[in-house]
């Protein structure tokens, strides 16, 4: 008869110590410190730190083994875990100050924020009240990392859903694990979840990097590690001598300062990039726990375990007060940042002292029963998303003066081709057949490039309307017609989805034997020896296709959302909003100014081709308005307005002249 020993605390009472004071600790409160300046001083624009985000990836890896702690603690203690218990603390340690803050910023939000931004952040507030605010951003495909939804003020709050989704799975996961096999059986089971994690992590970035980076099951194995650290403690991992701990904190240290010094928005980020601060946070704390030297006596420093205390409040505040800066001054400099930091830190003490501590350490008689603590944030979720609901609906019906709906409106001031499916988004190589006009038409004429191309699709639709041609649309988002490589922006790689879609379209517009093609490309940050040569190659291929060209120069834009610029001026009470969203022209034609000759070297080279500038229309002035005739120029930072394009036929007709290129037929539904 065998008898098999389970693993217990009794057998490593040095474990069982840490275990139960790791929150308390001083060295890892420094590292909680870290983490959060790292975060807010990222968010702040500070140089020098391309690569503080991974702030959040340290936190996720302390939740990781400080969890596993406490659960591990309890199981093998007891053989089991209270549930109940588990998810009444987690709810009086988070749920009060996030609350708070969520109601605040929505409730701010209403004062700052022009009516057409207000419904999108307060349903945001909802989605973070009910801590899915992770999954209603990678629903919109928010690009974190480029600034996508950079204005609003609980964009930081999906970390918090990713944690609190974490919390509602791992307990179980925990219990199964050590009653599978205790604590080695643990190991193999946080081990095998933390790999497959991994694995659709680096995966799922590549195919769709807002889900990787926003959803939980891409962002567990985070957790997983910090948790195997815990369970290797657990285990009684013993080194040969101190000198191999003190060394792994200090290197896992160093990763944490690699990552943030050399990683920056243009990785592909999580994805294999996440190893560097992940793997150095569980090695900080290996080495932490198994040796009192090494980088604890870096991080358990009083600023640093001050800062670590006031981590989560800090957290919580910091973003929405510099987007509220940012907002109320939208020309601001380093001191508004500084002051908006500043503020929230103070705002963060304030809430730490009367709201999270107390709540926390000392609550009242009625939280400290576990079902009672339960109800109450259940409760108290419920009702922040259902006041955010109603006050959803209460802006959808509320009418808007007729200043701030012409903003509203100009960001839907787009061409009909995203509305009919016929512009090519960033992860497909292919596009149906849009020919706008009658099958018999005479005379087709393509429209070819990027999403600048199909700016000037209302114009091109108006033209042929009045000759009778039909129109074939084929644009894909920032793939230019120029036959060169791109780097993706928002695939954060390069581009080869528009290198095959580019050669596709090529051989169909060979098919189609268009007598036109009309081309304009956003320029893209290359060597303008490689653009002229890309767009010489796409020139020489058209015009042995026999289609004359038309080359639209990429106009002047200013690089932020005017719509919402103009709104947020009006809004704030400035007589001169046109004048505080104008941009300098001359500033933005000069970042192009190379590729654009390079362009027209190569297009003035082909007897087939025209170049077509509209710059002195888009911005007569050195200083561009951006306010025509009671309508924004752009839909948003770089699309002229379809409605202003439109009127642009005549233009165009005016470069065409002395082609023949008459037909009769009339333009109107795409043609499939």
């Amino acid at each position: 008869m065998s008898t098999r020993l389970e693993p217990s605390l009794e057998r490593f009472p040095s474990i069982e110590g840490s275990l139960a004071h790791s929150a308390g600790r001083d060295d890892v409160q420094g590292l909680r410190g870290i983490a959060v300046l790292l975060v807010v001083l990222y968010h702040a624009g500070v140089p020098g730190l391309p690569g503080g985000f991974v702030g959040v990836d340290v936190f996720f890896v302390i939740s990781g083994f400080l969890i596993t702690g406490l659960l591990v603690r309890e199981s093998l203690a007891t053989g089991h875990i209270d549930f109940t218990r588990f998810f009444a603390r987690r709810a009086r340690r988070l749920l009060p100050a996030a609350l708070l803050v969520t109601a605040i910023a929505a409730v701010v939000a209403m004062w700052i924020y022009p009516p057409m931004e207000q419904r999108e952040i307060v349903s945001s507030a909802r989605a973070a009240s009910l801590y899915v605010g992770n999954h209603w951003l990678a629903g919109r495909s928010v690009d974190y990392l480029g600034g996508d939804q950079g204005s609003n003020p609980l964009l930081h709050m999906w970390s918090l859903a990713v944690e609190e989704q974490f919390y509602l799975v791992w307990p179980f996961i925990v219990l199964l694990g050590t009653r599978l096999g205790g604590v080695r059986g643990l190991f193999i089971v946080i081990g095998g979840l933390s790999a497959v994690s991994l694995c659709a992590c680096v995966a799922m970035t590549w195919h769709s990097q807002p889900w990787a980076f926003f959803l939980m099951p891409f962002r567990a194995w985070q957790f997983g590690l910090g948790a195997l650290v815990q369970v290797a403690l657990v285990r009684g991992v013993r080194f040969s001598n101190d000198a191999w701990p003190r060394w792994i904190s200090w290197i896992g240290l160093g990763l944490i300062a690699a990552s943030t010094a050399l990683l920056d928005t243009s990785r592909l980020y999580p994805g294999l990039w996440a190893l560097a601060p992940t793997v150095g946070t569980a090695s900080v704390l290996l080495g932490l726990y198994a040796t009192k030297r090494g980088a604890g006596v870096l991080l358990a420093i009083p600023p640093l375990r001050v800062v670590g205390d006031l981590s989560y409040s800090w957290y919580l505040w910091h973003w929405p007060f510099l987007v509220a800066a940012h907002v109320l001054v939208p020309q601001s400099g380093p001191a508004v940042t500084v002051a908006a930091v500043v503020l929230s830190l103070v705002a963060a003490a304030v809430s730490y002292r009367w709201v999270e501590g107390p709540i926390r350490f000392s609550p009242p008689a009625w939280l400290r029963r576990n079902r009672q603590a339960l109800v109450a944030a259940l409760a108290g979720s419920a009702l922040l998303a259902g006041a955010c609901t109603a006050a959803t609906a209460w802006i959808g019906s509320r009418s808007m003066d007729a200043q701030q709906r012409a903003f509203a409106d100009g960001v839907d001031d787009i061409p009909i081709v995203y509305a009919a499916g016929c512009h090519a988004t960033f992860a497909v190589s292919d596009l149906p057949r849009c020919a706008f006009g009658s099958k018999d038409a005479g005379m087709k004429v393509v429209l070819f490039g990027d999403s600048h191309a199909a700016q000037w699709f209302p114009a091109l639709q108006q033209l042929a309307t009045e000759r009778g041609w039909q129109l074939i649309s084929l644009t894909k988002s920032s793939c230019p017609a120029a036959r060169v490589t791109v780097y993706s922006d928002v695939l954060r790689r390069t581009y080869l989805e528009c290198d095959e879609w580019r050669e596709r379209m090529l051989k169909r517009i060979e098919a189609e034997r268009p007598a036109l093609v009309v081309l304009s490309n956003a320029y893209q940050q290359v060597d303008a020896a490689q653009w002229k040569a890309g767009a010489a190659s796409t020139a020489d291929r058209l015009a042995r296709a026999g289609a004359r060209q038309l080359w639209i120069r990429d106009a002047p834009s200013p690089g932020y959302n005017v719509p919402r610029c103009l709104a947020r001026a009006q809004w704030q009470g400035y007589a001169d909003f046109s004048e505080i969203c104008a941009f300098d022209r001359d500033k933005v034609l000069a970042r192009s100014a190379a590729i654009f000759e390079a362009e027209r070297s190569a297009v003035t080279a082909s007897p087939d081709a025209r170049l077509l500038d509209f710059t002195t229309q888009v911005c007569p002035d050195k200083q561009c308005t951006v306010w025509r005739a009671g309508h924004p120029l752009f839909s948003d930072g770089n699309h002229i307005a379809a409605s202003w394009t439109k009127g642009q036929s005549g233009r165009i007709a005016e470069a065409l002249q002395g082609w023949p290129l008459d037909s009769a037929a009339a333009v109107s539904q795409p043609i499939r």
